[in-house]
């Protein structure tokens, strides 16, 4: 495997895409372009990490290890199949989210688009969409105390445990609507706490092993 070590590491494109298939350390890593896709195929270690793109997605296929890290995209989507391990922000206007969080917080919007996260361990979260979806899979057997808002849809629960909503009630569903635009619930140990909104989509949570 081939290693790099910078001091900073800034990369900038205008029409082309970026791919990192080398493990990288540096103080700073921002990789920038406006129509083409960055692409992560390596480690990366740095106190700073930034992945930016207008037109392009983002892919993350290794491990980021950082104080703080960004990615964001205008017009497609952001997708991480290995582990964060940062405090993470993922933005996207028209493209969906789907992401592995493994820090100690995170925040993850979109504005048309849906929000797919997987978390690990305990955390603090703010996910938030207009018009799509969201979706939150726990990847070990915690728990999660979730607070959501929205106009229209549902709070679905995928999970055995007991469930304690804000108003007492037992269902494992709770519709959103004029009057009852809140939801909070908790089961299991509530050590993945999370604030998500949607304006016209659904909340759905699965728990460790389930699905639909």
């Amino acid at each position: 495997t081939v290693r790099a070590r910078f001091e900073k590491l800034n990369v900038s494109t205008v029409s082309g895409g970026i791919y990192i298939q080398s493990d990288i350390k540096a103080e700073s890593c921002k990789l920038s372009t406006v129509s083409g896709g960055i692409y992560v195929d390596g480690d990366i270690t740095a106190e700073e990490c930034r992945l930016s793109t207008v037109s392009g997605s983002i892919k993350v296929q290794h491990d980021i290890h950082a104080d703080k890290l960004k990615l964001n995209t205008v017009s497609r989507q952001i997708r991480t199949a290995a582990q964060l391990y940062a405090k993470q922000e993922f933005s996207s206007v028209s493209g969906s989210v789907n992401a592995v969080v493994a820090g100690e917080s995170f925040s993850a919007e979109t504005v048309s688009g849906s929000v797919n996260v997987a978390v690990i361990g305990a955390c603090s979260g703010k996910v938030n969409t207009v018009s799509g979806g969201i979706a939150i899979s726990l990847l070990s057997d915690i728990g999660i105390d979730i607070k959501c808002s929205g106009m229209s849809g549902s709070l679905k629960l995928m999970t055995d445990k007991h469930v304690v909503w804000d108003n007492d009630d037992e269902k494992n569903t709770m519709r959103f609507g004029f009057a009852k635009s809140d939801r909070h619930a908790v089961f299991g140990d509530g050590l993945a706490r999370i604030t998500a909104g949607s304006v016209s989509g659904s909340v759905k949570v699965y728990d460790f092993g389930k699905t639909e």
